[in-house]
């Protein structure tokens, strides 16, 4: 059971490096794959340096019709920031990598145990990396409902920091003035 802290919506503000404050709110795809993400890095966890699968079940018709309400399509393409890194094919996969990094650094137990905190943690996680991957598309079974579509997704935790590392960060997201992140181009509406 995903206790009702883990679906924080963030609806706090927070400064954005001046005196205007920022609404932040997570994505609406994210906040609904949380337990999902959790599952996930809970068997990550048990098995650190090495990968462990799982199946991304299709969005289902009560996800697409909440999602459309708010103007999100969960086929559409990745959303994500800038160039390079993670490709996860789709705005609903996108969603999934967003809420394993989110459950990861904000929620996540002692190193090396499966445990989640009741609390979100201060300060995000340090010390222990993620390295995620989207891949193909698995069909699902030609009796109805007994095994859905998705697309197969693995994680590894590693150790050490962000060694795994090989991409430049994206410019939107630099702190050196080439580029900001702002509520207008985000994929949602930060005021619902």
């Amino acid at each position: 059971m995903v206790p009702a802290a883990s679906l924080d919506t963030g609806d706090y503000t927070v400064r954005a490096g001046h005196n205007r404050r920022v609404p932040y709110t997570r994505d609406p795809v994210a906040v609904l794959l949380d337990a999902r993400a959790r599952e996930l890095l809970s068997r990550a966890y048990a098995r650190p340096g090495r990968w462990v699968g799982a199946r991304l079940d299709n969005p289902s018709a009560a996800h697409r019709a909440q999602l459309g309400a708010l103007g999100i399509d969960p086929d559409g393409p990745d959303d994500k920031s800038g160039t390079g890194g993670l490709n996860a094919r789709s705005r609903w996969g996108r969603g999934f990598v967003r809420a394993l990094y989110y459950q990861h650094r904000n929620w996540s137990g002692a190193p090396g145990g499966g445990n989640w905190r009741a609390t979100r943690r201060v300060v995000p996680r340090r010390g222990a990396s993620l390295v995620v991957e989207v891949g193909r598309r698995l069909p699902g079974s030609r009796q109805a409902g007994v095994l859905l579509p998705g697309r197969a997704v693995r994680v590894m935790v590693t150790t050490g920091g962000r060694e795994h590392v090989r991409r430049s960060t994206a410019p939107s997201f630099t702190l050196d003035g080439a580029g900001q992140s702002i509520a207008e181009d985000r994929g949602w509406d930060a005021n619902t």
